[in-house]
């Protein structure tokens, strides 16, 4: 894939690669109850750092909202087990805006994109 990515501009955010600037927004989702609710709990303070620093920046991208510039959320694209898989977290402040439809969509267009490009690269002699 492609990387770092041009920026995504939506009607109401703003999807960038993400960047080591960012890891307090990591930080703050990772040891946030309700963020990681359905994600096997907060983090532990003190494996936040460790978990900050294996975030795989390949593939995590970072969510502005465009009204106020500031990072509300996390996407990550990966492949397991040979699929593409997409998660998200979103501060819980931006919950209940349609900002993870909007912003999941075009992660997901760029992603399918990338990988239907690299499949006909890899098919070229």
């Amino acid at each position: 894939m492609e990387w770092p990515i041009e920026p995504i501009v939506t009607e109401r955010l703003t999807v960038r690669d993400a960047r080591d600037s960012d890891a307090e927004l990591f930080e703050r989702l990772y040891s946030d109850p309700q963020v990681r609710a359905y994600l096997g709990g907060p983090v532990a303070a003190a494996d936040i750092p460790k978990r900050v620093a294996e975030t795989p920046w390949r593939g995590a991208f970072t969510v502005e909202v465009t009204d106020s510039g500031e990072p509300a959320s996390l996407v990550h694209i990966a492949y397991r087990t040979g699929e593409m898989e997409l998660s998200y977290e979103f501060a819980p402040e931006v919950w209940g805006r349609g900002f993870a439809r909007e912003a999941c969509r075009p992660v997901l267009a760029w992603a399918r994109a990338e990988v239907t490009r690299g499949t006909r690269q890899s098919r070229t002699p």
